[in-house]
């Protein structure tokens, strides 16, 4: 599909290549600002949690290639290619008290 195309040569859902030091900088803006949660279990108090489930449908399914829901939106491809990372936020319990989690 045309339209596929084109957007897998202009967004990608996946967390950049850290052996590549170009690419270096953007990893660390993406995990700093731009990845969602953590939510669930993790952090039920999050706001896009509604009756105990992400509203958002965090996390993803992976899919090896894009595809397009019923509605027309993009299921961007998100391929498993084993990279991850920790994301630490900062909760605020009933106390006040900030805790990592």
């Amino acid at each position: 599909m045309y339209l596929i195309d084109h957007i897998d040569e202009l967004i990608s859902t996946e967390l950049a290549d850290l052996d590549d030091p170009k690419s270096k900088r953007l990893y660390d803006i993406v995990i700093k600002n731009i990845i969602h949660g953590p939510c669930g279990h993790f952090n039920p108090a999050c706001v896009c949690m509604v009756e105990g489930k992400c509203s958002k449908e965090f996390p993803k399914a992976f899919s090896t290639q894009t595809d397009t829901n019923i509605d027309g939106y993009p299921r961007y491809m998100r391929r498993n290619n084993g990279r991850h990372f920790i994301k630490e936020v900062n909760v605020t319990d009933q106390n006040n008290i900030k805790s990592k989690i």
